[in-house]
């Protein structure tokens, strides 16, 4: 698993565009322009509205031009390092995870630049560069807008990081989760992570400001199990993660998340994933579970 340097950076932070210009990933920034490789190119894909705010933040001497979605795949397939600029909010899904998958692959240092509603694709670029086959990645997630969203993307991006079972899982299943309804795709990014977990259906439904019967047609149409499985498979995502993290007891970790059936978690963790908790963590890598987890939530 390759590091991977990401935060929401409140206010704009110029510096990281001026230490990652150059250089490849894994390697020092060039100290001139003289030195740097011709195969360094430094590009934004972005909106008109988002260049605007973007060129007058870009330090003197930066040179970042605007380019097509095309042009953008070719650069990241040659490009030896640079930086790539990227705002998702505007994008067609099936090109947003093509791009995604570029972005990933590519040896180009990475800043998602956007607003707040960009939030759940901000988070899946976060893991996907997180999972890069890359030796080292440097990205940075910038928000427009201060905010809850804002907040809640910062501790989503540590969980990104490390990889963690929530955030395979919600990678798992990113294509799917960005189609849905902005308040509800926050609220299933919200449950994916350590932030407050949503007890009960109701309790989701109230948090994305709609009523179950829509939140498990919206999650039909998009081929995901009702939200009364989202949620259980979040407590185990959780679960998996605390025990990883040094958490020793079921009791301890089930407390620490707020859940209070243990026996009835126990039966869950058989049914879903076959085999009670203790034994799933000693035999289950976090790909594996994560994996166990998607398959029983893809209807």
């Amino acid at each position: 698993m390759s590091s991977c340097r990401s935060g929401v950076v409140l206010p704009f932070n110029a510096s990281f565009l001026s230490t990652n210009l150059q250089a490849p990933r894994g390697q020092p920034a060039a100290r001139s322009a003289s030195r740097r490789p011709r195969s360094v190119q430094s590009i934004a894909v972005v909106p008109q509205r988002t260049w605007s705010r973007l060129r007058l933040r870009v330090p003197a001497g930066l040179l970042l031009r605007p380019v097509a979605i095309d042009e953008a795949e070719r650069v990241l397939k040659v490009s030896s390092g640079g930086l790539f600029v990227f705002d998702p909010t505007d994008i067609r899904q099936d090109v947003f995870e093509q791009l995604a998958r570029s972005i990933a692959a590519s040896r180009m240092s990475v800043l998602v630049y956007a607003p707040i509603a960009a939030a759940p694709r901000c988070y899946c670029v976060a893991v996907s560069v997180a999972a890069s086959v890359a030796a080292s990645v440097a990205s940075e997630i910038v928000l427009f807008d201060v905010g809850p969203e804002a907040l809640l993307l910062q501790r989503f991006l540590r969980t990104a990081e490390r990889a963690s079972v929530p955030a395979l899982v919600f990678h798992r299943l990113a294509s799917r989760l960005l189609r849905l309804p902005q308040g509800l795709g926050l609220e299933v990014m919200r449950i994916f992570s350590w932030d407050d977990l949503a007890r009960s259906v109701p309790d989701l439904a109230g948090r994305a400001g709609a009523d179950a019967t829509s939140i498990n047609r919206w999650l039909r149409r998009e081929g995901i199990a009702p939200a009364s499985r989202l949620l259980v498979c979040a407590q185990m995502a959780r679960i998996y993660d605390a025990f990883c993290h040094g958490q020793s007891t079921l009791e301890i970790v089930t407390a620490r998340i707020g859940l209070v059936r243990v026996r009835a978690l126990e039966a869950q963790f058989s049914r879903i994933v076959g085999a009670p908790p203790k034994r799933a963590m000693q035999t289950l890598e976090p790909e594996q579970f994560a994996d166990r987890l998607v398959a029983y939530l893809i209807r």
